[in-house]
């Protein structure tokens, strides 16, 4: 098997028993596996048993060596290294018992030297018989070099490791990615694209290895190796050795860039070398195997040619499946739910991941808008994909609840811009359902969102009418303005730091310098203001924000995406009726979830709670198999203290993806309002495995210490969390609480006005948010400013007639001021409106008016 690559330790199964097996010794190790020598005590045979080395025993590697033993399994063939079975010790750790062979790997052969003509020609024809019977059933080995070549004392050839891919700083994880090792990967793996011929590069770069001893791109460093492969000429064998000239010919059409030009796969190259052999020697004592085309038929006609079952991901099993249009696909789940993950960019760097990002969005946005009437449909938002921090197709699956992947690689050159997408299932086997490629030239590089989309219609099986088509273009004919654009699209999908945020804005300017019809680039160069606004309460940022989202009403008011930002913009500044109005019209185009979500974001606000709940009702319909509007329904019944509703909403997230840490966040919030500190606290702490320092978690397990009495524990973690983030008025006042407790009345006042300062920044933006009012109305009071929390608190229960949480807590100011008349006004308001008035008895707000609280509750 293979050499060493590196130093490891002992070996640690020496001398057990692994099932019927006895452990001998050490065989070797290489980065994706650990090989042992043992004996098969049933049958005294020796054998070889492969395993994860110790720290690689991840899901995806136990996948990975799963997937090897199944694929190589189904090739019974002299040339493969046979695979007697798969099975796990007793301590659940799977192995591979494969045949053992005494001999050495084509790579330790070759540190001695090349191989003289004949020999490597041989050599090379079993190789490419063994890869041969790999294609005939659909499997591309996609690592094809001399350390994967084991030649048995006899001269036997066999290939080894299939979906093993053993070099992990060049051996990459995703979609698309260059899967092998650089020297030996051909040009279009770097662009995602797999098939037959792939192979027949690499085995072509092997037999240029035997001939002359070294590879034909020779460079100092991957990225100059990889510049080689891609656009460089190598000289031909004969070049450095003694090769005779049809030799010389087999081996430069196997490295030819355009993949036509190369033989069609393995059993083809077989044949050639056949032909230009100077000897009849077998390529296997056992079984001589010539006409490999004749061969692969009869294997044909004899057994199914079927692909593995265990096949993965391109790229992320080391294994590609060798499909096309016309060969069988894989049937479309009945409902869809897509998430899409961003291409890898190739080359790589800080500019093109970030154009990479945008472009997902812009491709998720995309899909939503080619909804189909027959059709179940929801795309999950690229910005929960980056909240969640989703990279693969199996988290996806546990995160997200989707059942559908879309991602890819996304390849530029001076001249071109080549986008292969892979759409792949996030079942156990992550099977790749369908592929497609998108290539334009540079000057044209405007189109590639809406001929991307075209594709993906394509691929979903989506009817897509001429104005449907229409709409999937994007709002520029400016690359450059396009590229600032999907830029400046990741920025601001990111955490919404200040700096973050101020990139995402430079760049969008950038976009409306470029191309000043640009309608999307101002509505999103809006919201980046808003956004700024939010992270840093400078007012100046929203009169910004309103001129760059009302050019983008003026150069296209019919846009739903333009629209839902208008919408939002016109909430963020207390405009409750116009934010309705443009959700409306957003929604008279594009029936989508961003559009219903902001509708009943502006209902919420306007108090008009029925019709929010029927939006948001309306969002799950629409979803049904989507986590996210079970999340803003179960949201908003939290708001309207309709707790037994939320709690239903939050575990139904939960059953559609059980590792989203939303879903525990709001169910800990339901059970910390209902007194169960204990299943809150089990709650936050799952939220915290998933999402490590979550905010929220840490602030809500910060509050079950307050409410069971730890005071001083409460202000040590509430400062803590100020220290990071001091804008938040509510953990000001629950650190104004743990102060009050311990008796530290100077510090209770610092915290308070430090409450009162962040809702007045608020305030200023949006006067008429009746959250921000009651709330000034209890800092206020708290202040020692009786007037002006008088007034505040009228204003909020004009401001919002229905809210129980409003009215409750403007109930408390009036009691506090002694008013009793409107202490019973808010009440009976706060009670019509579903409050359940939970620890009122107790409350000093109400001390000396019991009898209007009895009257009502």
């Amino acid at each position: 098997m293979d050499a060493p690559a590196h130093t490891f330790g002992a070996a640690t199964l020496l001398g057990e028993r692994v099932g019927p097996y006895r452990v001998l010794g050490e065989l070797g190790r290489g980065g994706m596996g650990v090989v042992y020598r043992a004996e098969d005590t049933r049958l005294g045979r020796q054998v070889a048993l492969k395993f994860l080395p110790a720290g690689r025993r991840d899901e995806t590697a136990t996948a990975r060596l799963l997937v090897e033993a199944r694929a190589a399994a189904t090739l019974d063939h002299p040339n493969v290294c046979t695979v007697y079975e798969v099975a796990e010790t007793d301590a659940g750790r799977p192995y591979i018992a494969l045949a053992c062979y005494e001999g050495e790997t084509l790579a330790e052969r070759l540190a001695r030297g090349p191989v003289v003509a004949e020999e490597a020609v041989r050599i090379a024809r079993g190789v490419a018989a063994g890869v041969a019977a790999a294609h005939a059933r659909g499997i591309v080995h996609r690592d094809l070099k001399p350390s994967n070549v084991f030649l048995c004392e006899d001269g036997t050839p066999k290939v080894l490791d299939f979906g093993i891919a053993k070099v992990p700083d060049v051996s990459l994880t995703r979609t698309g990615e260059t899967a092998g090792t650089l020297e030996y990967a051909a040009p279009e793996q770097a662009r995602g694209r797999v098939d037959a011929r792939s192979d027949v590069w690499s085995l072509g770069v092997v037999l240029y290895e035997m001939l002359t001893g070294r590879t034909p791109f020779v460079a100092p460093y991957g990225a100059a190796v990889l510049y080689a492969v891609l656009h460089e000429e190598p000289a031909p064998p004969s070049a450095h050795a003694d090769v005779p000239p049809e030799v010389d010919a087999v081996v430069m059409r196997c490295l030819a860039k355009d993949p036509d030009r190369r033989y069609a796969d393995a059993a083809a190259l077989g044949d050639a070398l056949v032909g230009v052999s100077r000897s009849d020697a077998p390529v296997s004592p056992a079984a001589e195997v010539v006409g490999m085309a004749a061969w692969v038929g009869w294997l044909r006609q004899s057994r199914r040619a079927v692909a593995v079952a265990a096949l993965a991901l391109v790229g992320l099993l080391g294994l590609g499946l060798w499909t096309s249009r016309a060969s069988a696909r894989p049937t479309l789940p009945a409902s869809i739910h897509l998430a899409v993950l961003p291409p890898t960019p190739q080359p790589d760097g800080p500019d093109a991941r970030a154009f990479a990002e945008g472009l997902a969005e812009e491709l998720a946005n995309g899909v939503r808008k080619m909804a189909q009437p027959d059709r179940e449909m929801s795309v999950e938002s690229v910005a929960d994909v980056r909240e969640h921090r989703v990279t693969t197709p199996q988290q996806a699956g546990t995160v997200l609840g989707v059942n559908l992947v879309l991602t890819g690689t996304l390849w530029r050159d001076e001249d071109r811009l080549s986008l292969t997408l892979a759409l792949v299932s996030t079942d156990r086997r992550s099977r790749i359902l369908d592929t497609e490629t998108v290539e334009i030239g540079r000057a044209e590089e405007s189109s590639i969102r809406g001929r991307a989309l075209l594709a993906i219609a394509e691929m979903l099986e989506f009817e897509i009418s001429d104005a449907t088509a229409a709409r999937l273009t994007i709002g520029t004919d400016d690359p450059e303005a396009q590229n600032f654009y999907f830029q400046g699209l990741s920025f601001l999908q990111r955490d919404r730091e200040v700096e973050d945020v101020d990139r995402a804005i430079v760049l969008f300017q950038q976009a409306v310098v470029s191309d000043t019809a640009f309608a999307e680039a101002y509505a999103r160069l809006g919201e980046a203001y808003l956004a700024k606004y939010v992270a840093s309460r400078d007012t100046a940022l929203v009169g910004l924000a309103s001129r760059a989202a009302e050019r983008a009403r003026v150069l296209d008011g019919d846009n739903g995406e333009v629209l839902v930002t208008l919408s939002q913009l016109a909430l963020a500044t207390g405009q409750d009726r116009l934010a309705i109005r443009r959700a409306r019209d957003a929604l008279a185009l594009d029936s989508t979830a961003e559009a219903l979500r902001a509708l009943a974001d502006a209902q919420v606000s306007a108090s008009d709670y029925e019709q929010a709940e029927a939006t948001l009702q309306a969002l799950v319909r629409r979803d049904p198999v989507s986590w996210s509007g079970f999340f803003h329904l179960g949201s908003f019944y939290y708001g309207q203290l309709r707790l037994d509703d939320a709690r239903v909403q939050f575990e139904r997230v939960i059953d559609l993806a059980r590792a989203n840490y939303q879903g525990y966040s709001g169910l800990g919030a339901v059970q910390l309002s209902t007194g169960d500190y204990d299943g809150a606290r089990v709650a936050f702490e799952r939220v915290l495995e998933l999402r490590p320092s979550h905010p929220s978690a840490l602030e809500n397990l910060t509050t079950i210490l307050l409410y069971q009495g730890d005071h001083k524990e409460a202000v040590r973690r509430y400062s803590e969390i100020l220290a990071s983030d001091s804008l938040d008025h509510e953990t000001w006042r629950n650190l104004a609480s743990a102060y009050w407790e311990t008796g530290e009345r100077a510090q209770w006042t610092r915290a308070m006005r430090g409450a009162l300062r962040q809702v007045e920044r608020g305030l200023a933006v949006n006067p008429n948010d009746p959250t921000l009012l009651v709330a000034r109305a209890v800092y206020r009071h708290s202040l020692g400013n009786s007037e002006g929390a008088r007034q505040d608190a009228l204003s909020a229960v004009r401001l919002a007639p229905s809210d129980p949480e409003v009215q409750f807590e403007s109930a408390r100011v009036f009691g506090f001021l002694g008013d009793r008349k409107s202490v019973a006004t808010a009440l009976r308001a706060a009670k019509e409106a579903g409050h359940t008035f939970t620890g009122i008895r107790g409350d000093p707000a109400f001390d000396g008016m019991r009898e209007v609280v009895r009257a009502i509750h």
